[in-house]
């Protein structure tokens, strides 16, 4: 296709994601105007506003929830998902889920796209209501420990390379209850843009972002806040036309990198170190874990994606639960 008919079919699917497309009415351009900088779109992989169905303000009347279409997303961790006043819903597992777990006990609502390009555009709205923040979530990735988008009260930072590596990070996107962030996307081989609507451009070029992650974790995952709820809205992934960039993109790469910081090394975790945080048990206290044992850290090393929570310690009940859902 020719790259100004590319263009055009581009926004022709963005008018279409628009129209009638408000987040609850908030906005009737949900993505506050975003556009793609560096990659040329190719194909719509996957595109939806979740049945389009809102909560009006004039009637107050509620649409019913309805199940969530399992051949483009997958729960979590037991993790409650479904489509409701048009937006595509996660909260916590249930507490009998809970009292049965001695790790990975679904305290905070978590979702993987299965349809998600390993080079792409997304574009997305999302906003995490409630719950507690964590040193772990609120968080939105690209392939599993690939590269993240940590949330916090103070910022956000953009990690990689299993959050051994911060590449970028700003101040003018706070995490905020009930907020809708208004994101888009974009990775090619080692480099990652995202853009917030009405806020920052974060830019990260590292060779860890070009590694695919293994067993098909590729996608993109979000994670709500501790014992909060997540809500998601006007997704439209695209595949993209590689080794091709924007024209403009030369540019915009100067300008972006002139106002990168130098990548910083985060300190690992030695073997038995924790993060507690508030209302959260210490996966990895009991039991056999990649901690402890040397099988179960060959196939962390093998299978990085089975640790289900991100929490960098794989035990034998993600180990089974790894093996379950490659069955299915």
């Amino acid at each position: 296709m020719h790259p100004l008919k590319s263009y055009c079919f581009f926004l022709t699917v963005l008018t279409t994601l628009y129209i009638g497309s408000t987040c609850q009415g908030e906005e009737v351009d949900p993505l506050g105007g975003l556009r793609p900088m560096m990659n040329v779109p190719s194909e719509v992989i996957y595109q939806s506003d979740f049945n389009g169905l809102r909560k009006t303000k004039s009637t107050g009347t509620k649409t019913p929830a309805t199940a969530i279409d399992k051949t483009s997303w997958q729960p979590r961790q037991s993790t409650r998902w479904s489509v409701v006043d048009g937006l595509l819903r996660g909260e916590q597992s249930t507490a009998e889920f809970q009292a049965k777990r001695e790790h990975h006990h679904g305290y905070e609502p978590r979702i993987k796209s299965l349809t998600t390009p390993r080079q792409f555009i997304a574009a997305f709205s999302v906003r995490f209501n409630d719950g507690d923040e964590t040193n772990l979530v609120p968080l939105i990735e690209f392939g599993h420990h690939n590269v993240r988008l940590k949330f916090s009260k103070s910022g956000v930072v953009l990690l990689a390379d299993h959050e051994q590596i911060q590449l970028a990070k700003t101040q003018q996107v706070q995490l905020k209850s009930g907020r809708w962030y208004h994101l888009l996307a974009e990775r090619q081989a080692d480099e990652f843009v995202v853009q917030f609507a009405g806020g920052p451009t974060l830019y990260a070029k590292h060779k860890s972002l070009a590694i695919p992650v293994a067993d098909d974790s590729d996608g993109l995952g979000i994670a709500g806040t501790r014992r909060g709820t997540v809500e998601i809205d006007n997704v439209t992934l695209w595949s993209i036309k590689s080794d091709t960039k924007a024209k403009a993109w030369i540019e915009t790469v100067k300008t972006l990198t002139a106002q990168m910081a130098d990548p910083v090394i985060l300190p690992k975790k030695k073997n038995g170190q924790k993060n507690p945080s508030r209302n959260r048990q210490i996966p990895g206290e009991t039991g056999d874990t990649s901690q402890n044992k040397p099988w179960i850290n060959a196939f962390f090393v093998k299978n990085p994606s089975a640790d289900a929570d991100g929490d960098g310690i794989l035990t034998k009940q993600e180990i089974n639960q790894f093996k379950e859902t490659r069955k299915n």
